[in-house]
């Protein structure tokens, strides 16, 4: 049980070899919906029980025993993903031991020996001793039947635990298809980035309305038919229960991931060039989900009072966009490199602040056993004796997240950052940048170890170039640096990189480049 009193039990179907001749097998898809919903529940605070294809009885006794052993006045997440059926007007979700009729139709789902082997969406007879504060109970399902008319699928379920909140999400309505694909379901996918401890929501309704609208959008860009996701409260505490904070909730991923697609950077590109974007911010917005999430663990690992989750937005919407001569030109590739930069650059600084945290800042005096890293900050706290002298003495305040020491010690952190990135061998390592010169490309990333060679090498140095700009300013003329053109997705584009380089190390982008400095 974690601390946040959080607790969810996944139920994933993806096979039901009773029914297989209707109802296709969702393997990949349902497997690929546990992960990622549980990744996010876990950096959500959630402590979190998988079930992977259990017959109707594993399922039942399952819910059973999660909700009864739920903590006294936790957040208890019920979550099913598979096939569901509606015959007559009860809706039914699919184990892996179902059975169905030989013909799709209302007769043979009628036949008892069908109906018995399915389960009722309405599980609140399992409920009964949950002494959990509120229960979520989240379907995403097709509906199978005949004739989808009429109200959605789970909504006549409002019954929850005696005296607890309740609230029940559905992936889609009357007729409406869950859409999914290898990958996953649109709608998990969307629940997923809302509990996402980097994105914004925090409520049930702030959830609810944040999948809502990234099954939406997914949809429209699969081009595949629309779905309502739906929720629906219990009788009792509703109100209670739409406000209750279920996601961490920081506003980081999704600014990161806007940006790399609405800079004005994207409008110095030729209008013939437009198609070729699409796939390039593609790119970038992965890229940018790995940058938080390094910023966000690293964060977690050494917590930063001068952190500027906003420095990476106002780079690409303002600073780097106004230092532009008016009416210039850039390759879709250099403004993807000049993005990238900024999002390579945050990950090196991130690693470094991760890295931070084992020198134990805090500590300002020399130490007999220290390390190459540890060395060096020493030296950065005897730079400032006036500054580190704030830290000796006892170390009661550490225990106290407000004191301002712990901005103090961060202070030199920041400057010790600084120092390695002209100092170390790599001011931005080339693991970081080769991964994603791979997905670019479409071609197999390097074994653990080992580096990028050929072409998609030589463009991972010109990006590591790029992103090295931030901190260690512009190249020296006689440096030398990668190639001025690139093949990318079967076409050649230019990448002038000491331009590119010169811009992101401007001074004018150092002007209030982090509150620390």
């Amino acid at each position: 049980m974690t601390d946040k009193g959080r607790v969810a039990l996944l139920i994933g179907v993806g096979g039901n070899p009773g029914a297989e001749h209707l109802l296709p097998s969702l393997a990949a898809t349902v497997t690929a919906d546990l992960e990622v919903l549980g990744t996010s529940l876990r950096g959500s605070g959630y402590e979190v029980r998988m079930l992977p294809n259990p017959t109707r009885n594993e399922i039942t006794a399952a819910v059973s025993d999660f909700s009864g052993g739920a903590p006294p006045g936790s957040t208890a997440l019920v979550y099913f993903t598979g096939h569901g059926v509606r015959i007559g007007t009860t809706d039914y979700l699919v184990p892996a031991d179902a059975r169905a009729p030989a013909t799709d139709d209302a007769a043979g789902w009628e036949q008892p020996h069908v109906r018995e082997s399915l389960l009722e969406a309405d599980i609140s007879r399992y409920l009964t001793d949950c002494s959990a504060g509120t229960v979520l109970w989240v379907i995403d399902a097709c509906r199978w039947g005949v004739g989808e008319q009429g109200a959605a699928f789970g909504s006549s379920v409002v019954q929850g635990p005696p005296r607890s909140g309740f609230a029940m999400m559905t992936s889609c309505g009357p007729g409406e298809p869950s859409g999914f694909a290898e990958t996953g379901s649109f709608f998990t996918a969307s629940l997923a980035r809302a509990f996402d401890p980097l994105t914004e929501a925090t409520t049930v309704e702030q959830v609810y309305r944040a999948a809502a609208s990234a099954t939406h959008t997914l949809s429209l860009r699969a081009q595949r038919p629309l779905q309502k996701v739906s929720i629906s409260y219990g009788n009792d505490l509703e109100e209670r229960t739409r406000a209750l904070e279920v996601a961490e909730g920081r506003r980081l991923l999704e600014p990161w991931q806007d940006v790399v697609r609405t800079s004005a950077l994207w409008e110095r590109v030729p209008a013939g060039d437009a198609e070729t974007v699409a796939p390039l911010q593609d790119c970038l917005s992965r890229l940018a989900a790995q940058a938080a999430r390094h910023v966000h663990r690293a964060q977690q690992r050494l917590p930063d009072p001068w952190a500027d989750d906003e420095y990476p937005v106002r780079l690409l919407t303002e600073r780097l966009p106004q230092l532009l001569p008016k009416g210039a030109e850039l390759s879709a590739l250099e403004v993807t490199a000049l993005i990238a930069g900024v999002l390579l650059h945050e990950t090196a600084w991130a690693d470094r602040l991760s890295q931070a945290a084992e020198l134990r800042p805090w500590l300002v005096r020399r130490r007999p056993d220290a390390d190459g890293q540890r060395r060096h900050y020493e030296q950065i706290t005897e730079q400032y004796p006036q500054i580190s002298e704030k830290l000796a003495g006892a170390y009661a305040w550490l225990a106290d997240p407000d004191d301002d020491r712990h901005a103090v010690t961060l202070w030199l952190v920041h400057r010790w950052i600084g120092e390695r990135f002209v100092t170390d061998e790599e001011a931005v390592p080339a693991v970081l940048a080769d991964e994603f010169v791979a997905r670019l490309l479409d071609v197999p990333p390097p074994a653990a170890g080992e580096r990028l060679g050929g072409r998609a090498g030589a463009l991972s140095t010109a990006l590591r170039a790029v992103a090295a700009g931030l901190a260690v300013g512009a190249p020296a003329d006689d440096e030398r640096l990668p190639p001025d053109r690139h093949l990318v997705r079967r076409t050649p584009w230019p990448l002038r990189v000491r331009p590119a380089h010169a811009l992101n190390g401007e001074k004018a982008l150092f002007q209030g480049l982090r509150n620390a400095s």
